[in-house]
């Protein structure tokens, strides 16, 4: 439910007139009366602008008509003039103004005159009865004109200022003016960033020609639209006063805090290849006031293939909205079953809006999680040399690899077969594994050239230590030369 709230005071000479505008239900309608139920005037008034306010802003088109209701001892033609009329209410609007001009007749010595204006026949509102009639008062002589000045002022927040009210010959005892309070244009300034309410009313006794009202700028720790204005609007004057023409004075509020500052929260992460990725967050040192962009891409110069890791959303825009402080960018890995170098990925910040880059380069280190471990496929093999002529060993590695992995082997003592008569290993040591390979041999020639029945000899092979990869069990293999 949206809540949307306009109070004012006007206190007139004798008494006080208060109204409240409170929007609690868009489902019931929007109440439409005088702002204000009493209006003074002389015959130097020219013409008087009276305001007519919804109880809320209209949501659909709103129309009430107005009307003279009896001129009193003011006579309509001579005294002032007003056209019978609709003030028409388009969506978003809640204040209006019907315009009576106030004649000078030229006569002298005349006893205060008033007149009387109603609202009626509203549509899509109701009318509020006790502020249905407006009256005005035309005095007898030229009253103090109330004015708002000078026409600009400018402040910084860190440095409050005031708002002067003044009128231009003595107060004829004790007079009020409403302050009104609105956004400028073209960067608006708000509640959050003054204390002067709306409404807000200012008081002169009797003989008092300048009274000053806190705007009561907020220092606060956003950065801010530099240009940032708040306009003061004079209205509901006593009728011992006349709003003059500098009814109405913008008042620009300067910014004084810095840009605030993008960066990624850490320069670098170690994360695990079978976690999948991680997730890392920019932020900004301190809360803004404006729209904060910054781009993010992932840059070529990384070690990681595109297969290996991705930037998400690269490249892209992060947007902290007002208020906002932090964002993510996901960084996903693929937990392959390579053994590989440890990669990395970069990804970069820049062309920041409303902010400044500090650490502008993440970089996510992939940790490889598998080990291409060297063995032989089996530990023990046999041959018989009547029938075989020779035998391949089999060697492996227990994952792929992106590196070459070299693993050199040896004849161990315990060879009791005869190199070079009993058998010939043809394959030249060290193994050489390129990428991706995960099996070679060891080719072993076995000669039938016993002349008659011996024993049953062994050849036994020692793998070595090998390049980028660990040794694994077995790492001996016997192999048994049978006659």
């Amino acid at each position: 439910m949206r809540m949307w709230r306009h109070v004012g005071v006007l206190l007139l000479v004798g008494f006080a007139c208060s109204f409240e505008l409170d929007l609690v239900d868009n489902s019931v309608p929007a109440t439409v009366a005088f702002e204000f139920t009493m209006s003074g005037a002389d015959e130097a008034s020219g013409t008087l602008m009276i305001p007519v306010i919804l109880s809320r802003p209209a949501d659909v088109e709103i129309t009430v008509e107005y009307a003279l209701l009896n001129g009193n001892n003011a006579t309509p033609g001579v005294d002032f003039d007003i056209v019978t009329g609709r003030l028409v209410f388009a969506v978003g609007e809640y204040r209006k103004e019907l315009p009576v001009k106030i004649n000078d007749d030229g006569l002298e010595g005349e006893m205060v005159e008033s007149f009387d204006i109603a609202l009626s026949s509203p549509t899509n509102a109701t009318l509020d009865e006790s502020r249905a009639i407006h009256s005005v008062r035309i005095a007898d002589h030229i009253l103090p004109r109330v004015i708002v000045g000078p026409g600009f002022t400018t402040s910084s927040e860190g440095a409050p200022s005031m708002l002067l009210v003044k009128l231009d010959k003595p107060s004829e005892g004790t007079s009020t003016v409403v302050v009104g309070v609105s956004p400028g244009a073209p960067a608006a300034a708000n509640a959050n960033d003054y204390t002067i309410a709306d409404g807000a009313m200012v008081t002169f006794q009797a003989g008092e020609m300048m009274k000053t009202i806190a705007i009561g700028e907020k220092d606060d720790a956003l950065d801010e639209e530099d240009n940032e204005t708040v306009v003061f609007t004079l209205r509901g004057a006593s009728p011992n006063l006349v709003i003059g023409a500098a009814k109405t004075i913008d008042h620009l509020i300067a910014d004084n805090d810095d840009m605030p500052q993008v960066r990624f929260n850490n320069a670098t992460a170690n994360v695990q290849e079978n976690l999948l990725g991680e997730t890392t967050t920019v932020s900004l040192n301190t809360a803004s006031g404006r729209t904060v962009r910054v781009d993010f891409i992932r840059d070529a110069a990384d070690t990681a293939d595109n297969g290996d890791a991705t930037v998400f959303n690269s490249p892209g825009t992060l947007t902290f909205d007002p208020g906002q402080t932090s964002k993510s960018v996901v960084i996903g890995v693929n937990n392959d079953n390579v053994d590989e170098d440890n990669e990395t990925v970069l990804v970069n910040l820049s062309n920041a809006v409303n902010a400044t880059i500090t650490t502008a380069i993440h970089t996510c280190n992939i940790v490889d999680n598998d080990t291409a471990a060297v063995s032989f496929s089996t530990s023990t093999s046999s041959v018989d040399e009547d029938s075989s002529g020779g035998i391949s060993i089999s060697v492996r590695l227990s994952t792929p690899s992106s590196k070459q992995v070299s693993v050199p082997f040896t004849l161990n003592n315990g060879t009791t077969a005869t190199d070079g008569s009993d058998f010939t290993i043809i394959t030249a040591s060290p193994l050489v594994f390129d990428p991706g390979v995960t099996q070679l041999t060891i080719n072993i020639d076995v000669p039938d050239n016993s002349p008659g029945n011996e024993s049953t000899e062994r050849v036994v092979i020692d793998l070595q230590t090998p390049t980028n990869a660990p040794l694994t069990s077995p790492t001996r293999h016997t192999l048994s030369i049978s006659e």
